[in-house]
């Protein structure tokens, strides 16, 4: 198994349905179909409820319960693209 090298961290401003938190990222030098991914820290402060199945998430805000959805295209889109930039073997796969 290889450990990924937390180059650094960053806080930024993350700002989804009308909602703005501070979110503290580990940045990483790696490939990747994300962008950032968002952890339990930012469910957590968000008071979110998360659907894997649904590609989803909720929350509750002054204005009422917000829901955030997910591309699935386009995240099929970017995974593929990721895939093909990783031909040389993994460290952890026996040749």
């Amino acid at each position: 198994m290889s450990l990924l090298h937390i180059a650094g961290e960053v806080t930024l401003h993350v700002y989804a349905a009308g909602v703005n938190r501070q979110t503290k990222f580990q940045v990483v030098d790696c490939t990747s179909a994300y962008n950032a991914i968002m952890g339990c820290p930012w469910i957590h402060d968000m008071k979110a409820v998360p659907s894997t199945l649904h590609q989803a998430i909720k929350f509750a805000t002054p204005w009422g319960v917000q829901e955030i959805k997910g591309e699935q295209e386009n995240s099929r889109s970017c995974y593929q693209t990721t895939l093909k930039g990783t031909t040389e073997p993994s460290n952890d796969i026996p040749r």
